[in-house]
């Protein structure tokens, strides 16, 4: 019978394998990782580190395909990235301990020893991930491994094989026999902080520090460097460029402090806060291949996010209100560390980087109209990704406002075109009337007897009543003198009762009973009478065409007049005879 192997862990929650068929087991109080050959190490939180456990209460533990484990905690989960093409690593997870170190550098020698050198020293890992995996700490005061100041600024390897370190101590050599540092002063420079080192043609070295570069000679019999001129100080590239430019290279992006190129052992190495990262140039060339990217959410200012449908289609609509679109997308890499780096571009505008943070694209106050957003790799070997945008207008300014603001202006337009073409109509029609009317007066003036026909006519009417009965009453003298006003003002087409009562100085009323009660008319239409008694007197002349005579007897408008002496003569003016 086999014997039964115990391991006093807290209350066991879950368990499962990772790939290198190590047991992990999630309980209440961490995460426990049992290897192979049973030695047990335990992960916990710790709210110092970024990358440490989400929290302490494990409850449940996954492995995909990819070999990525998902731990399900009370505070969230945490990855850890399974065989892809990149594979990061804790500092507490290399050393056991809670001590940190900023990666300000890092190497890999001939050796395929992993160098990490930073704000607490240098960090020497050999056969990292295997079983026989070993690590050595070099720091200040440190029984084992002491070195003169713990920062750490450039590492490198010289081409007879010999590693050179330079930091705040000055520069050191390592020796393989001993496992120790040699250190090397420079007696001409006051702090001995070593920035760059390089090899120069003839063996000898070009040492950059705080403040100058020099030129010297390496005797390993000597702890003196060996000067052989000063030069001025060389611009050494920033960190940070050298991050970027190498991860451009790849196509990747991430927040590190250092970044070495192994081309050789294809191999990159990443630096960053108690954390490195390596990553495996073979893979992610072949993985280059088999990436996939798609957007897996559009949230609309800050609060509302699209229907899955809409998403699916590959289109956005977007109201007048909606000033802020957040575009998220993935490449499904749960590496939690340097992902690919990725460039859109709205419609035929330049390619912009995206953020290294978040896989998210950020758009804002777009105008009302039609958008293509385009996503790619920045590498550029995979097709672009795309999104069809539409901004709906306001209601304002939309289509149908638009062609209302036309149809509102055309009638502008139309109703000034029309206003000034009806005053010219009107202008030239009283020009023609007052041309009409003059010529009309100096016929009348040749026919001045014509002119007392109607007032004749009435006076022999009245007369010959007042024969009968004797005399003329008041109410046949006034009529008898409004008939002569009317006669002698019947050209004036302002003529009406109001104007007749101002000339005769009888009022409108008393205007209107006393001639109803002699004539059977009322005012407006004795005066409309004496107006067609005279025209139709002028027509039977011959002497004046019809719209003289109009203009005569005080009419301004032809077919008004035409309708009025056609009712009353039952014929047109123009055939009137008499």
């Amino acid at each position: 019978m086999k014997s039964v192997f115990t391991i006093k862990v807290p209350v066991a929650k879950s368990l499962t394998t990772d790939q290198y068929g190590n047991t992990l087991i999630g309980t209440d109080n961490g995460l426990f990782l049992v290897e192979k050959n049973r030695r047990v190490r335990s992960v916990f939180h710790d709210a110092r580190r970024e990358n440490s456990l989400a929290g302490d209460a494990v409850w449940s533990l996954y492995r995909d395909r990819s070999n990525t484990i998902w731990i399900g905690t009370n505070s969230g989960v945490s990855v850890v990235p399974g065989d892809g093409w990149m594979t990061t690593y804790t500092l507490p997870s290399i050393t056991g301990e809670g001590t940190g170190n900023q990666f300000f550098c890092v190497y890999r020698d001939s050796k395929e020893r992993l160098w990490l050198g930073g704000s607490n020293g240098l960090l020497c890992l050999e056969h990292l991930g295997a079983e026989n995996q070993t690590y050595r700490w070099y720091r200040m005061n440190d029984a084992r491994y002491p070195i003169r100041h713990n920062r750490i600024r450039v590492i490198t390897e010289t081409s007879k094989g010999s590693l050179l370190v330079g930091g705040d101590m000055g520069l050191m050599r390592y020796d393989e026999v001993s496992q120790q540092f040699q250190r090397f002063v420079i007696e001409e420079d006051p702090y001995n902080w070593v920035y760059g080192i390089r090899e120069s043609g003839n063996g000898d070295f070009v040492l950059t520090t705080f403040t100058a570069t020099y030129l010297v000679a390496l005797d390993e019999t000597s702890p003196r460097v060996s000067v052989t001129s000063t030069l001025p100080r060389e611009v050494l590239p920033a960190n940070e460029d050298i991050v970027h430019d190498l991860l451009a290279r790849y196509g990747l992006s991430g927040k590190y402090l250092s970044a070495y190129d192994d081309t050789r052992g294809g191999m990159v190495l990443l630096g960053g806060t108690d954390r490195f990262s390596v990553l495996d140039t073979k893979k992610l060339n072949k993985a280059r291949s088999n990436r996939s990217l798609a957007i897996t959410d559009i949230r609309i200012n800050g609060e509302r996010y699209i229907d899955r449908e809409a998403l699916l289609r590959g289109k956005l609509v977007l109201l007048p209100g909606d000033r802020i679109v957040e575009v998220l997308f993935s490449d499904y890499v749960y590496s939690g560390e340097a992902s690919h780096h990725f460039l859109y571009r709205l419609d035929e505008g330049a390619w912009t980087p995206v953020h290294s943070d978040n896989n998210t694209i950020t758009l804002t106050h777009l105008t009302p109209g039609r958008y293509t957003l385009y996503l790619r790799f920045s590498d550029a070997t995979t097709e672009a990704l795309s999104l069809e945008i539409k901004v709906k207008a306001p209601w304002y300014a939309s289509t149908g406002a638009k062609v209302l603001y036309i149809v509102v202006i055309c009638c502008l337009i139309y109703g000034v075109y029309f206003t000034i073409r009806q005053r010219k109509r009107i202008k030239q029609e009283q020009v023609e009337h007052d041309a009409q009317l003059l010529k009309a007066k100096q016929k009348e003036n040749e026919l001045l007897s014509d002119n007392e026909y109607l007032a004749s006519q009435l006076r022999l009417q009245l007369l010959a009543k007042a024969g009968e009965e004797g005399v003329l009453s008041d109410d046949e003298k006034i009529l008898l003198k409004l008939t002569k006003l009317i006669e002698e003002n019947l050209s004036d087409t302002e003529l009406n009762v109001n104007t007749l009562s101002e000339l005769s100085g009888i009022s409108s009323k008393q205007l209107y009973r006393k001639i109803k009660a002699l004539t059977g008319m009322t005012a407006v239409a004795y005066i409309r009478d004496q107006r067609l008694k005279k025209a139709a007197s002028l027509l039977a002349k011959g002497t004046f065409t019809v719209s003289e005579v109009m203009y005569m007897v005080g009419f301004s408008n032809a077919s008004y007049f035409a309708r009025c002496f056609a009712e009353a003569y039952k014929t047109l003016p123009s055939e009137y005879k008499g």
